[in-house]
This record gives C-alpha cells, sequence and structure tokens, in this order.
C-alpha cells in the first residue's frame, strides 16, 4: 500500500492509522469519498476509494488513490483492494 520510499521513513504506528483509513473507506462502501488519517507522531494522509468492482473470482474490489505526507514531503500512489473471504482486504496493486 505504501510506497518504498516513504513507507520507509514511517513507523509501524504510522503505517496502521494509514491501513486503518483504508479499511473503513473499503469497508463504508461510499465510493469517491475521502478518509483522513494522523499519527499522532506526524505523518498525515488521506485514501480515497475512487469505485468497487467484482474481479474475476467474484471478489469485491475498490480501485482508491492515497496521499501521504512524510517530514513535509507527500507522496501519492494509487492501487487495488479485494476482500477476502476471511473478510480482510488484500492490498493487490
Amino acid at each position: 500500500m505504501l510506497g518504498a520510499a516513504i513507507g520507509n521513513k514511517m513507523t509501524c504506528e504510522d503505517r496502521s492509522y494509514a491501513v486503518d483509513a483504508s479499511y473503513r473507506g473499503f469497508e463504508a462502501g461510499r465510493p469517491h469519498t475521502r478518509y483522513d488519517w494522523r499519527s499522532p507522531r506526524g505523518p498525515y494522509g488521506y485514501v480515497e476509494v475512487q469505485d468497487y468492482y467484482r474481479d474475476r473470482t467474484g471478489y469485491r474490489c475498490a480501485n482508491y488513490t492515497q496521499q501521504i505526507w512524510v517530514e513535509g514531503r507527500p507522496e501519492t500512489a494509487s492501487g487495488r483492494a479485494c476482500r477476502q473471504p476471511d473478510g480482510t482486504w488484500a492490498f493487490v496493486g
């Protein structure tokens, strides 16, 4: 989910805020909605779920974009996540 350059500058706690915001967005089922997060240690950002679809195997998936600021530098990325049979979301691209 996080790019290597910026992900390496974040602690596990920082990353957990980003992942939690992503899961909230995926579960909410509201396309084109922004989910903000902020770590008490400084990094912050948002995830925006673009749209939902079913993949070839029938899993519910979502396209998303994100922007993260660490040490005053932003990084923007996009990807896909799909809900797994156990209810978790896996980042697939």
